[in-house]
């Protein structure tokens, strides 16, 4: 071939790369997020903030939480702010369920509720059990699925989809991470089945178990999985077919999350795990809002350097995640990067969070201690 005309499909092929490149971390702001209203529901003595789910059949929306202190679950009705009604569950004996850890919603009277120490899954129509299904055993390489605000389960398809990750023990090392990150439970058999490898951004690096969490959305409507992972500026995707597809959902904020380490290390002290999480910017939660069509990604700037965060003691970490910033990526159904807006207040919980017609619900922590209090955002183009 000739020299000149290698030397110039090299530049062609280096422009080609570098355009692709800057036009995938290039967009434009079509929409932004901001407050409209707010709306509170009644929080007895016995209660406190904790996990949530809402949901909305064909004739009314709901919105559940759990009450660790009394092992029930209030169902709220959303269209007053009352309480509809107080399932409480019994933690031994016959038809008990143990201590209430998590749950999911199949429909207005019926939750699979979830105990972690017995590593059960109920099947209840009010307080009644139904069925019980077994969680697959822990080991070093895969733990038990997770349910909690962060990393809600979802059914599709007649099958409930949980994600997990490696024990911190397992994680310390780069050469140990999970095959599987996902892991699905068909409903009728009760066997598990499990997907999705860790991406090629953790591998080679050290960044404690604080950073390997992932959290995941579905688009029903599309029968779209999308997964979040808090080190990667990119989304995957998996369809119904199983083919899995990586789209741009990066933060104009931060071009990466450095690790905690390029070496292997087999004695990282949590702290300095936790040190470096608060001083990292990283990604987090997902979310896809059926009534508009939209994705959205979380992202957390911190305030502090590990410098700093090393005079703080540990008691104090949990004032130290307050004063992080969040940063909402918007996309469009097409998974199209357009927007991005820094969220007014820190004190809102992004693990709580939920949307109607009236826009997106979000909890804000601060709110007089009798309430759950959710501001709501609305989608406003530009």
């Amino acid at each position: 071939m000739n020299p000149r005309y290698s030397f110039y499909l090299l530049i062609s092929f280096l422009t080609l790369l570098t355009g692709c490149k800057q036009k995938q971390l290039e967009f434009n702001d079509k929409y932004t997020l901001s407050y409209s209203s707010s709306i509170s529901f009644p929080l007895d003595s016995l209660s406190k903030r904790d996990y949530s789910i809402y949901y909305k059949d064909h004739n009314d929306a709901y919105l559940f939480m759990l009450n660790r202190y009394q092992n029930s679950i209030y169902r709220y009705n959303y269209t007053n702010q009352s309480i509809d009604s107080i399932l409480n569950f019994k933690e031994e004996g016959e038809n008990s369920v143990g201590e209430i850890d998590a749950f999911i919603v199949k429909s207005k009277d019926s939750l699979y509720i979830r105990n972690y120490n017995r590593r059960a899954l109920y099947l209840v129509n009010n307080t009644k059990i139904l069925k019980k299904y077994m969680f697959f055993e822990a080991d070093q390489t895969r733990l038990t699925p997770q349910i909690s605000n962060q990393n809600k389960a979802f059914i599709n398809q007649n099958k409930i989809y949980f994600t997990h990750t490696g024990l911190r023990t397992a994680n310390k090392k780069n050469t140990s991470f999970p095959k599987t990150t996902v892991s699905n439970l068909d409903l009728s058999t009760g066997k598990f089945d499990f997907e999705l490898a860790f991406p090629d951004v953790y591998k080679n690096k050290v960044w404690g178990s604080q950073l390997l969490n992932l959290t995941s959305t579905l688009n029903k409507k599309d029968q779209i999985r999308v997964y979040s992972f808090m080190v990667d500026d990119h989304i995957i995707t998996i369809d119904a077919k199983g083919k899995q597809r990586r789209f741009y959902a990066g933060s104009k904020h931060f071009s990466k999350t450095p690790p905690l380490s390029k070496r292997e290390n087999n004695d990282i002290p949590l702290r300095n795990e936790v040190n470096h999480l608060y001083a990292s910017p990283h990604f987090s939660n997902i979310y896809y809002n059926p009534i508009n069509d939209m994705y959205y990604r979380f992202a957390f700037l911190p305030k502090y350097t590990i410098k700093e965060l090393k005079k703080i003691t540990m008691d104090k970490m949990m004032e130290v995640m307050a004063e992080e910033q969040i940063s909402v990526i918007i996309l469009d159904k097409n998974f199209v990067k357009c927007g991005e807006v820094l969220l007014d207040k820190l004190s809102y919980d992004i693990n709580k969070l939920f949307f109607t017609e009236k826009g997106m619900h979000i909890l804000d922590k601060n709110s007089e201690e009798d309430v759950l209090k959710y501001d709501i955002l609305e989608l406003k183009a530009l």
